[in-house]
């Protein structure tokens, strides 16, 4: 189910990839990619320019996505 879309090209070498993800698939790789990078939820917050708690949202489905 895709309640949220967020769609978003990935530059590949051959062209542009199209990826749509739903709100709980986007928290997956973000918890992924975070635990990748061995960065805390406060680390990765602060960097981003979010809270804390907006973090914990958006890695459990249960945040919404703004792209800008």
């Amino acid at each position: 189910e895709y309640f949220c879309d967020v769609e978003y090209f990935v530059p590949q070498k051959d062209g542009m990839i199209f990826i749509a993800m739903n709100k709980k698939e986007i928290g997956t790789a973000i918890v992924e990619r975070r635990d990748e990078l061995r960065i805390t939820q406060a680390r990765l917050a602060r960097v981003s320019g979010v809270s804390v708690h907006t973090l914990s949202n958006l890695e459990t489905g249960d945040g919404n996505v703004t792209l800008r």
